[in-house]
């Protein structure tokens, strides 16, 4: 594993590490970098809270990684650039979060846009929760980049404190949403490698695991911009399939 950062990275500096895993996608890692050049930072009893952007490139052969030089050139955020041959997002998030001492973690998809409060509103409401170890993480909304309107059903109240299991099969609420978990749990919480072949690995997995001992908060408030494409959830149902063949009693 090869890399490289901007010197205005710093370690043990950050309340949030965003990771974006990116493969091929050099045309649009623009959308993010300049979505978080727009953030506003968070001040706390006089102090900024920072964000660090935590880039794996898994095995792009596009260019990707002059791109990123040329950021880290620019110095304007905090940046950290790691290389690694082609093992699929999961294995590069699992990267990502070994490297990260922040408190909290979030993955962002290297054609995805955070809306500039997206930190502001992350750092107010997770700091409205008390008993933080009883939570994973916080989750927000998503918004149609068009129409501005928030996407997915209506939360049964707001704030809404629920697992992600009865999230989704309690009460049945779907669209896409955005939200970071604890750092220290995903390092507890790995997503499985049972296969050096597979390439893809449903984060529900995970999320679900997490699910059975903490709770998430949902807020309705928007953080990111979301395009939906049919072909990349149909595409997702074919990895999903094929990932379980590969599992094969993995899931109980």
């Amino acid at each position: 594993m090869t890399g490289f950062k901007s010197n205005k990275w710093e370690e043990s500096k950050y309340w949030m590490t965003i990771c974006t895993p990116t493969y091929q996608r050099a045309k649009a890692l623009n959308r993010v970098y300049d979505s978080l050049l727009n953030l506003k930072n968070p001040y706390d009893k006089g102090k900024t809270i920072q964000f660090e952007w935590l880039i794996v490139d898994d095995g792009s052969k596009d260019g990707t990684k002059d791109i990123v030089k040329k950021w880290c050139n620019e110095d304007k955020i905090p940046i950290r650039y790691y290389y690694q041959e082609n093992q699929g997002k999961h294995v590069a998030v699992n990267f990502a979060v070994q490297h990260s001492n922040s408190e909290v973690f979030l993955t962002l998809d290297s054609d995805d846009t955070l809306l500039e409060n997206a930190l502001l509103v992350f750092y107010e409401e997770w700091g409205k929760i008390e008993n933080k170890q009883n939570y994973k993480g916080l989750t927000c909304r998503c918004i149609d980049p068009e129409t501005k309107k928030i996407l997915g059903d209506p939360l049964p109240r707001n704030p809404f404190d629920v697992s992600t299991l009865d999230l989704r099969y309690k009460y049945k609420i779907k669209g896409e949403m955005c939200g970071f978990n604890r750092t220290d749990l995903m390092k507890l919480y790995p997503f499985p490698t049972p296969d050096p072949r597979m390439r893809f690995c449903p984060e529900s997995i995970v999320w679900f695991e997490m699910a059975k001992k903490y709770k998430e908060r949902l807020v309705d408030i928007p953080v990111r911009e979301y395009i939906e494409i049919l072909i990349m959830l149909l595409l997702d149902i074919v990895s999903i399939v094929l990932f379980l063949i590969i599992m094969d009693g993995y899931i109980v």
